[in-house]
């Protein structure tokens, strides 16, 4: 399985507003722990090797309970996370998989009892700035071998990231 492009030498404009959203995501104060959940989560609804491993290691890099990593599939099934976190989770499922959910009333207003409107903003940019992330891999056919580095077409992004919170 190869790459269908390199987006960044063929787009470079668009590939700069990626990188822009991207960049202002890591910018918000929603706890990075929180960020690196919701990273997780639509990774795996997803399906993305590359995106959960890396995800998983910053996880662990600024502090995220290694629980809460391994029961996030089955997150409504333990006490290891708190009403918030759920809210997030719940929303973040909800707008993954927007075209069976349509995002709920009561899972947007779950979310809304714990968090501000700017805070709610930022946290729906956080889930579909990633999710578009996660699209893109999948729209230009990249693929992940763990013993190499990341794909060409994201190794920019991946060395222009820093992990949050961990001062990386």
């Amino acid at each position: 399985m190869g790459n269908r492009m390199n987006f960044s030498r063929v787009a470079p404009e668009a590939y700069q507003a990626i990188l822009g959203l991207h960049n202002y995501t890591q910018s918000t104060n929603i706890d990075p722990r929180l960020q690196e959940l919701i990273k997780i989560r639509a990774s795996q609804i997803n399906g993305c090797a590359f995106c959960l491993d890396m995800h998983t290691r910053d996880a662990k890099k600024i502090g995220v309970d290694e629980r809460h990593i391994h029961t996030l599939p089955a997150w409504r099934e333990t006490h290891f996370f708190s009403p918030e976190e759920r809210a997030v989770l719940a929303l973040t499922e909800a707008i993954t998989l927007v075209s069976d959910t349509h995002v709920p009333d009561e899972v947007y207003n779950q979310a809304k009892a714990f968090y501000s409107d700017e805070e709610l903003a930022d946290i729906i940019t956080i889930i579909k700035t990633y999710i578009e992330s996660l699209s893109h891999r999948k729209a230009i056919f990249l693929y992940y071998d763990q013993r190499t580095k990341p794909p060409c077409n994201l190794y920019p992004l991946y060395l222009a990231r820093k992990v949050i919170g961990s001062g990386q």
